[in-house]
């Protein structure tokens, strides 16, 4: 064949060759991989639950999103899990109060614009709870002693009397002793530990008798 023909061959049949190239196979789908996750109970988390997943098109590979969650009967009575928005890339979490141990769901990921396909991946929790803190009168009069007995850092927030508004705040570190002066014969208390990107429960209550004499 001459030259002239072959590149006339080689243009009619390009078109076809280039469009069987760049389109992704029919199989392609996103493919949820396993993930564990350390949380506190009685809080709230954001997860993150595609970072390791994964689109398998060779060429143009696409975003994934979460398309579908499973919580068996006995995790619905420790976790609640829902998504926010079309095409969410993250799972809300809250845990109850008092719950400790091993929780696991799955959830379904698919391709962006997709709903075919879907894989699904086990989702582990690893509950623990913050110790609360101890809160209680000092020695002397004003004074009023908190102790940490955590491995992490706790805030107490308190408020006056039977004012809610809050009044003062301090942060304890892992197994720290602090010796608040509180000028009121009451206070009300709060104290919370940072769960990464939210919060949790480490105890509440009042203590009264402050500017009492021992």
């Amino acid at each position: 064949m001459s030259p002239r023909r072959s590149l006339i061959a080689l243009a009619l049949v390009l078109p076809s060759l280039v469009s069987v190239a760049i389109a992704p196979p029919a199989s392609a789908k996103a493919v949820a991989v396993a993930d564990t996750f350390k949380v506190y109970d009685a809080t709230r988390r954001s997860l993150d639950v595609l970072s390791n997943d994964y689109d398998d098109a060779i060429l143009f590979p696409k975003s994934v999103y979460v398309c579908g969650l499973s919580v068996g009967t006995k995790a619905a009575n420790k976790i609640h899990v829902y998504t926010e928005g079309e095409e969410p890339t993250r799972i809300q979490l809250l845990t109850a109060p008092d719950v400790t141990g091993t929780v696991t769901f799955t959830y379904q990921a698919c391709r962006v614009g997709e709903t075919s396909n879907a894989s699904r991946a086990t989702v582990t929790l690893k509950i623990r709870a913050l110790k609360n803190l101890q809160v209680k009168r000092g020695k002397h009069k004003g004074k009023v002693r908190v102790i940490n007995p955590n491995g992490t850092l706790v805030g107490i927030v308190w408020s006056i009397g039977d004012n809610p508004k809050p009044r003062g705040m301090r942060t304890l570190k892992a197994n720290q002793k602090m010796t608040l002066n509180i000028k009121r014969s009451k206070i009300f208390w709060a104290a919370l530990g940072a769960d990464g990107d939210g919060v949790a429960h480490a105890g509440s209550g009042q203590v009264r008798g402050i500017m009492s004499p021992r």
